[in-house]
């Protein structure tokens, strides 16, 4: 099983399992999942899925980049939640929650179907070294 770290058992997983009733040392029955964490980085390839950006509603695209505009950067990751990516965030009730001056690129090739990922480092350097100065 792939995944992006290893599951540290910190305060946010003490707390989640917690909340749940449970604790690090509940034994669940074969095939039960839960949340042990609110992190989402601290997880599978397998729960990650590829979203095609013609999937994704322009809204929500503007948002993001609005918010990497709102910190003056460039380059940026935009993390955010959101239950809908064919709506906007105000409309879906979701939110940006980190504006990332050094995205994590790799995240992209963590997922379930590696032959639908997102390769992003490649249009990501053809803009880069085709760009012609300005901002």
């Amino acid at each position: 099983m792939r995944g992006t770290s290893f599951l540290d058992i910190d305060l946010d997983c003490v707390l989640t399992l917690d909340r749940a009733g449970l604790s690090l040392r509940t034994r669940l029955p074969a095939g039960v999942a839960i949340p042990v964490k609110s992190a989402a980085n601290e997880n599978a390839a397998e729960d990650n899925l590829t979203i095609d950006r013609a999937s994704i509603s322009p809204a929500l695209v503007d948002e993001a980049r609005r918010a990497v505009s709102a910190v003056h950067l460039r380059l940026a990751g935009v993390d955010l939640i959101t239950p809908d990516v064919n709506r906007s965030l105000a409309e879906a009730g979701g939110a940006v929650i980190e504006v990332n001056g050094a995205p994590g690129l790799h995240y992209h090739y963590l997922v379930a179907d590696r032959a639908r990922a997102t390769k992003v480092a490649v249009p990501l350097l053809q803009t880069l070294l085709t760009a012609r100065g300005g901002s």
